[in-house]
């Protein structure tokens, strides 16, 4: 057996077969001689599907590493890239990304070992598998080699058929670890990072050869309350109805069969837990993408039967085109996310083009939750406080709690501005625990201080009570202030219960153990039934001040403000008013039995120092 890659100053020979063909150590001997043989051999030794992939020799030897070479090209491959000298080569290994690594040194050296700590340490690079082949096989330098990325090692003298099976091997375990790394689980679609990769091919194409095409965002509508209310088999069963339907509808697209004609196929992919992304690498008009967005959409609205049940999902999709709304492909994926959640603002609309308009409001929200961020980090939130006061006694009986962001360039910015945006991001679970633990530690300080602070409500958002995470949050906060629950209030909209009755229900009996009281805010805005109320450990009831500003202007503001108050009552729950803002509807709900009001006829939301001043004049 004779060796592929023998010093430069020896007779090689590279045997094919059975048969051996001469190398000779001159360069141009070394370039010409395989052509004898190549179609022979080729036929025998075609490694498959990896003919286009990209490979990579490094050598100090020039003329082993010719004769590698071109012993590669008779075997199929197609690029090969080429390096003598490992100290330069790892520049090109991270710019040029080969599939693998072919790595000939006959005496392994520090230098040589540092080139592979390099590429090992590079998280770009690390991946990439490396063919080791060299004389020096002692145990100790073998271990360390592989404890260094080395994925096979060839004892030097190897023959030909050696080199490409064990070549073959590794590309194959590659092959397999893209598939795991680029392919969705569930569906069965390329993921994020293949997506990624095919706009970034298209958006060359479409440069190149001035063409047109779509990327299509498809995000499914409330696909979390789904899987929240028929666990996850059924939504993952869903998942899969989706795709099919997807994927049928492209089959029979007369746009689409015009792009395959083309030879370039139209792409659908997995990118997100209720995303899938749609890539027509060419299309004729840019009505084809409109058109696509409302087959699909009525497509995927139609019922799915899954366990025996019909479960109904509608979706969005944004629209972006290439090259025209993108240069490259961070731009033209942002594009089309920005187009996404147009459509999904735009409650009417099946599907929206990417506009820079509302790219401009994207971008804003993009910039608000990283300010929300650093304004975290740099303690710029602060707490206000609104009275609660008893209609009776005319006393201040408690307060809500309510965030205030003083930014450091735009001023105040409103709650009704940054909560929502927080709660977009899921950001809304941080901020909520800054609240949590703004609140507490204030209420020990008024403590310390000699003052009797009054119960204060917490606002927490449906997020904060999935998973207990909020009595977590509670429990930690009051447990370092070392203060009881007694002096809380926890505030959650009528919305945020009723969204998943059930899961709340445990969650804010361990709060109402812990010695807090639960408040229903923005009561009447949502569909809660008395019966659904009955399930509930609540204390209190607020009613929304859209119907208090109503008092003494409209009938039906007032029957459903008395019918608020009855039925509460009738539960043992107390009624908050909350807007009052003049004396005849103090006098209207005095009269009808209202317990308390919060409202500028009273005073706004006051900062810290204002609220304890307040509550230093009501103890004296």
């Amino acid at each position: 057996m004779n060796d592929i890659t023998t010093s430069a100053n020896q007779y090689h020979q590279l045997e094919y077969g059975d048969s051996v063909l001469p190398l000779h150590t001159s360069k141009q001997d070394a370039s010409s001689a395989p052509s004898a043989r190549a179609d022979d051999h080729k036929q025998k030794n075609q490694p498959h599907d990896f003919t286009n992939v990209k490979l990579m020799i490094i050598s100090d030897d020039p003329i082993n590493a010719e004769v590698m070479r071109d012993y590669l090209i008779t075997s199929g491959y197609q690029s090969i890239l080429v390096a003598h000298d490992a100290t330069t080569a790892f520049d090109t290994i991270f710019q040029e990304s080969p599939d693998a690594i072919l790595y000939e040194n006959s005496e392994l050296t520090e230098q040589s070992f540092d080139l592979l700590k390099k590429i090992n340490d590079n998280t770009k690079t690390r991946l990439i598998p490396l063919l080791l082949l060299t004389v020096t096989t002692t145990p100790s330098v073998k271990l360390k080699a592989l404890e260094l990325g080395v994925v096979d090692i060839i004892a030097k003298p190897a023959s030909a058929n050696e080199l490409s099976l064990r070549l073959r091997n590794i590309l194959s375990i590659k092959t397999y670890h893209d598939q795991i790394a680029n392919f969705d689980p569930l569906t069965k679609l390329p993921n994020k990072e293949a997506f990624i990769g095919y706009v970034d091919r298209s958006l060359k194409y479409a440069k190149r050869y001035n063409t047109t095409g779509a990327i299509l965002e498809i995000g499914l509508s409330r696909f979390k309350h789904i899987n929240d209310a028929y666990g996850i088999t059924v939504a993952d069963q869903l998942l899969r109805s989706i795709t099919e339907r997807i994927k049928k509808t492209l089959l029979h697209s007369d746009i689409t069969a015009k792009v395959n004609d083309l030879g370039i196929d139209a792409t659908i992919c997995r990118t997100g837990d209720d995303v899938f992304s749609l890539l027509l690498p060419t299309i004729t008009k840019t009505d084809d993408a409109a058109i696509i967005s409302l087959i699909l959409y009525e497509q995927i609205a139609k019922p799915h039967h899954i366990d025996r049940q019909e479960i109904y999902i509608s979706c969005n999709i944004g629209i972006a085109l290439l090259p025209n709304d993108g240069e490259t492909k961070d731009i033209i994926l942002h594009s089309a996310i920005s187009a996404l959640h147009q459509a999904k603002d735009n409650h009417r609309a099946n599907y929206s083009f990417f506009s820079k308009e509302h790219n401009s409001q994207t971008t804003y929200r993009l910039t608000m939750e990283n300010d929300m961020r650093k304004a975290l980090a740099a303690d710029q939130f602060e707490m206000y406080y609104q009275p609660k006061v008893s209609l009776a006694s005319q006393e201040v009986v408690g307060a809500e709690a309510l965030i205030r962001w003083q930014h450091p360039e735009l001023g105040f910015v409103s709650p009704e501005e940054f909560i929502p945006i927080a709660e977009e991001s899921d950001l809304i679970l941080d901020v909520g625990d800054w609240t949590i633990n703004a609140v507490v530690e204030q209420i020990s300080t008024w403590k310390a201080s000699g003052l009797t602070p009054p119960r204060i409500a917490l606002n927490v958002s449906s997020l904060q009570l999935k998973n207990a995470h909020v009595l977590n949050k509670i429990e930690a906060a009051l447990n370092h202030a070392n203060i009881d629950a007694s002096w809380l209030t926890v505030e959650l909209t009528e919305t945020a219960v009723m969204d998943n009755i059930q899961e709340m229900v445990a969650t804010l009996n361990a709060i109402k153990a812990l010695g807090a009281k639960i408040s229903i805010d923005d009561f009447g805005t949502g569909y809660s039934s008395q019966m659904q109320l009955k399930q509930l450990p609540l204390d209190e009831l607020k009613i929304d001040r859209m119907f208090t500003i109503d008092i003494g202007r409209d009938k039906n503001s007032e029957a459903i403000i008395l019918a608020t108050i009855a039925m509460a009552h009738n539960l043992g729950f107390h009624v908050v008013a909350e807007g009052v803002e003049t004396q005849m509807q103090l006098d209207f709900l005095l009269e009808h039995g209202c317990n308390d009001y919060q409202g500028y006829l009273f005073s706004p939301a006051i900062s810290t120092k204002e609220f304890s001043a307040l509550i230093e004049g009501h103890s004296t």
